[in-house]
């Protein structure tokens, strides 16, 4: 399982070996390559960069669900403390977006853009990362000639202004379950990939729209990723300029 596309399930963590927990905490917390390291050193490292003290006596597998549980606990702002505002340029949305890993409840692939109308963006600005695929299918496609990102970021926004219900983002179809207003001028669309186990919510604003893709589990994980998009919402419109 690729830390940068998939979601951990909280119960799944007692399932897991104490090398496959390692392994994890050492990409969300940055903690290098640790070739050499055991878990228990791994371990070591991963209280000194949470500023956590050990649990007398446990075992490193509970050390280590008890790190992932601090992990998913961490605000965005652990990874990118940059501040976000109504302002902001796509590229820096995409990446307050994608800084909490998607294995602790973050998002796995975002793609950002600025609104030109009610149901038009402009191309030249749409920004995008993360994973460009999740379960296999195809979710984003890489830069180049050939890309249609942009003009499918395009073609999302205009779901909010007419009556269609579904639009396509790389190979999959995403469907629309619900679409709420978060405050007035915002609105939010939820939807669901035909193919796999994707998920898209989809953030409109006056000044840029957002849409972020996470890898459904369970009604659990989905409610994390989508705290962590309400708060990036927030912030942005906490932060007015």
């Amino acid at each position: 399982m690729s830390a940068s596309s998939a979601c951990v399930r909280e119960d799944a963590d007692a399932l897991l070996k104490p090398i496959d927990l390692v392994n994890i905490l050492r990409l969300e917390l940055d903690l290098g390559p640790c070739y050499d390291l055991k878990p228990k050193q791994i371990v070591e490292l991963a209280n000194v960069k949470l500023s956590r003290e050990p649990v007398e006596g446990a075992t490193v597998k509970d050390e280590c669900v008890a790190l992932r549980e601090a992990v998913r606990n961490l605000p965005p702002s652990f990874w990118s403390p940059d501040t976000i505002r109504s302002n902001s340029a796509p590229d820096e949305l995409v990446a307050r977006a994608l800084a909490k890993p998607a294995t602790a409840g973050g998002f796995c692939s975002a793609v950002a853009c600025t609104i030109l109308g009610p149901k038009a963006i402009n191309t030249k600005t749409v920004a995008w990362g993360g994973a460009l695929n999740v379960d296999g299918f195809s979710i984003l496609r890489s830069p180049g000639a050939y890309c249609t990102t942009p003009q499918e970021a395009g073609k999302f926004v205009k779901l909010f202004k007419i009556d269609k219900t579904n639009e396509k983002l790389g190979d999959c179809q995403f469907h629309l379950q619900e679409k709420l207003p978060p405050a007035p001028g915002q609105q939010l669309m939820l939807m669901k990939s035909n193919k796999c186990n994707a998920r898209l919510a989809v953030l409109y604003t006056p000044k840029w729209c957002l849409l972020a893709v996470y890898h459904f589990v369970d009604v659990e994980s989905e409610a994390m990723s989508l705290t962590v998009l309400e708060e990036l919402r927030l912030e942005a419109f906490a932060n007015r300029k």
